[in-house]
């Protein structure tokens, strides 16, 4: 998609995209309380995936009806796994914000995000769970988004998990 046609669309449509924020936000930070780092709020983190989603997303995007479900699972690619909410509850929040169509294509993003459950780091990361996000629509590009935010935060702040992102993806 070109570049200007993606960004004239989240331009146009940015009182929707700040309601999308400010939900994930709250579930994130109000409802659960969950901090990012040294305790920064989580919507800190949520906010750096959804920036790169928005910075590079006219690279992956097929058709703009799909920008503001890639937007979304950006802001709420860890709502199952961290905030206790069903696949049922992410569909009820995304369908007051985009068809039901493009609501299930941002939970099934969200979704494939969700790590599986596991007693340790290798468990939770399993291969299944990398194939999932592969066959899901815009699933690697979120991951990929998630992955940048993290290991570049991690660098800012001189925090060990740096090495723990070089060493599972060099």
């Amino acid at each position: 998609m070109k570049k200007e046609l993606f960004e004239a669309f989240i331009h146009a449509n940015i009182g929707v995209i700040e309601d999308i924020k400010s939900r994930a936000a709250k579930l994130h930070d109000i409802d659960c309380n969950q901090k990012y780092g040294e305790g920064k709020p989580y919507s800190f983190h949520l906010n750096m995936v959804a920036e790169y989603a928005m910075k590079w997303g006219y690279l992956i995007c097929e058709y703009e009806h799909h920008i503001i479900p890639i937007i979304f699972g950006a802001y709420f690619h860890d709502a199952i796994e961290d905030a206790r909410v069903t696949y049922n509850d992410m569909m009820k929040i995304a369908e007051k914000y985009m068809s039901h169509y493009q609501a299930v294509i941002a939970v099934e993003i969200v979704y494939a995000l969700t790590d599986e459950k596991g007693r340790n780091r290798a468990e939770r990361g399993s291969e299944k769970h990398y194939e999932d996000i592969r066959n899901t629509m815009y699933a690697p590009f979120v991951k990929f988004c998630d992955r940048y935010a993290n290991y570049h935060y991690s660098c800012e702040v001189g925090s060990r998990m740096a090495k723990v992102y070089e060493k599972e993806m060099p």
